[in-house]
C-alpha cells in the first residue's frame, strides 16, 4: 500500500508541481499491482500455516 501512495504522491500532479516529472508507464502500474498481490498472498499463506499448527 505504502508503494501506492508514494507513486502518487511523487510521481503524480496531486501535491503540486515537482522537481522532476516521472514518465510512468503500464508496466510500472502492472509492478506496483503484481508486487502488491505476492506480499498479500505470502502474508495471508504465512498467517494460515501458523494458525493450523
Amino acid at each position: 500500500m505504502e508503494l501506492a501512495h508514494s507513486a502518487r504522491t511523487h510521481a503524480s500532479s496531486a501535491h503540486g508541481e515537482g522537481r522532476k516529472v516521472y514518465n510512468l508507464k503500464p508496466r510500472h502500474a502492472r509492478l506496483a499491482i503484481n508486487s502488491a498481490h505476492t506480499v498479500a498472498l505470502f502474508v495471508l499463506e504465512t498467517w494460515d500455516e501458523r494458525r493450523k499448527k
